[in-house]
């Protein structure tokens, strides 16, 4: 299991139900791991630049998650205006994208400004809640119960996982009871904190009750692979709690900045597709990478250096965005593999050697690709020996993580090739 590396965000700031309940009613679906339906990427924005729509939407990725600010809607008691995200919403749909909203933090109206810890607090949140998802109802949206409140960066004025899952709970009751179908997850923790999360699953909180979904950031400072452990404990604990009832997990935010020590550019694109691979690989139901656009200019400071693109805006309509590498990767990786959903890990005999099988419904004529890499680094190029999944040899194409084509790959009379691993991901096939 990684460390723990969580972003340190300085700058991040219809009626009530009064009983909580278990979700029986059937919801609308999360997505299934597929690619590109169920990849996104976070956003900071609600009034979206046309170019920018259509450059974010040119990734292939199909959502975006983004803040969804209690202060910012409710400015007088019980009175809402959904009006900047009124313009989001339709601006998503008009590119094919769906939004995750995070329904977040906290309100001078209520409590002080703290986190809700009150009845009346816990009320005024709901209520809000359940209006927003009344309003948008029926936009395939998935409502996140707040972020991050096991750090007090969010959670004010400190994590207190009690006040958090009352409000979580009542926050779901009320939205369930407004709009049955609408999806609700939580608790989007900042890293696996897996004490928290059994402090909230448990009794008598039981939280999963209450969810169509458990989110989670698995922010760490070593590579994307060493959450696939983590998502197998996540697994079992939330199995260890949920009564029978399969609950999707969800990866709502995770990223890696591209000024990590001894990372660059390239190093940060190589992780993205991984990290994505990895969490397909791991049953994860959506994932998020954390961040679109670099969030300042500062070279030094590592929080700018999240984002697929750079900052600033370089100028009027029409200008786009400035990728990085990043960008191009994950844009290859959604449309190499458009439509593959993960199916096995193939042994290579290795354990640095990572050869993931994707396949393709049947209705579109292909039968699988191959996504393969090394995160061993010690070890590039890494020679390695597998077999293809194929009924008879033939060659298949080899993919660069930036689209490039690159010679053809040619198995022998058993399927079996050898082919040299890279930190970055190559795609071969389809086949």
């Amino acid at each position: 299991m990684g460390q723990c590396r969580p972003r340190s965000l300085s700058t991040a700031i219809v009626g009530w139900c009064a009983l909580c309940f278990s979700i029986l009613s059937a919801v609308a679906s999360l997505p299934d791991g597929s690619f590109p339906s169920s990849f996104g990427t976070n956003i900071h924005f609600t009034q979206p630049r046309q170019y920018e729509m259509e450059q974010l939407a040119s990734t292939g990725l199909k959502w975006v998650r983004m803040d969804f600010s209690w202060a910012s809607i409710e400015t007088a008691k019980g009175v809402y205006d959904f009006t900047s995200y009124d313009v989001l919403v339709g601006a998503l749909l008009d590119h094919n994208m769906s939004a995750i909203f995070i329904l977040d933090y906290m309100n001078p109206l209520y409590d002080g400004g703290l986190s809700p810890y009150t009845e009346e607090g816990r009320r005024a949140f709901s209520s809000w809640a359940a209006n927003a998802t009344l309003h948008f109802a029926g936009k395939g949206i998935v409502w996140e119960v707040y972020n991050e409140p096991n750090i007090n960066v969010f959670w004010h004025p400190s994590p207190n996982a009690t006040n958090y899952a009352l409000l979580a709970k009542a926050a779901s009751a009320a939205i369930k009871e407004a709009t049955p179908s609408e999806i609700v997850v939580a608790p989007a923790t900042s890293c696996i904190d897996f004490d928290y999360l059994d402090a909230i699953f448990s009794p008598p909180l039981s939280l999963l009750d209450s969810l169509d979904g458990v989110s989670v950031h698995p922010y760490r400072d070593t590579p994307p692979e060493t959450a696939m452990g983590d998502w197998q404990q996540l697994r079992a604990l939330v199995e260890k709690y949920a009564k029978g009832r399969h609950i999707p997990l969800l990866s709502s935010e995770w990223g890696y900045s591209s000024l990590y020590p001894g990372w660059d550019r390239e190093t940060q694109a190589k992780v993205a597709v991984r990290m994505f691979l990895v969490n397909a690989a791991s049953n994860v139901s959506l994932s998020i990478w954390y961040d679109w656009q670099n969030d300042g200019t500062d070279y030094l400071n590592l929080e700018h250096h999240f984002g697929l693109v750079f900052n600033p805006y370089l100028g009027e309509e029409g200008r786009a965005l400035m990728p990085k590498p990043s960008f191009h990767a994950v844009q290859t990786a959604m449309a190499v593999l458009d439509g593959y959903r993960f199916v096995e890990r193939v042994d290579a005999g290795d354990d640095d050697a990572y050869v993931f099988h994707l396949q393709a419904s049947p209705s579109s004529g292909r039968t699988g690709m191959l996504a393969v890499w090394t995160p061993n680094e010690s070890r590039i190029p890494l020679k390695t020996t597998f077999k293809l999944p194929l009924s008879s040899p033939k060659c298949v194409g080899v993919t660069s993580m930036f689209g490039d084509a690159l010679p053809a790959l040619c198995p022998d009379s058993s399927m079996v090739v050898t082919f040299p691993l890279d930190n970055g991901v190559v795609f071969l096939g389809p086949f």
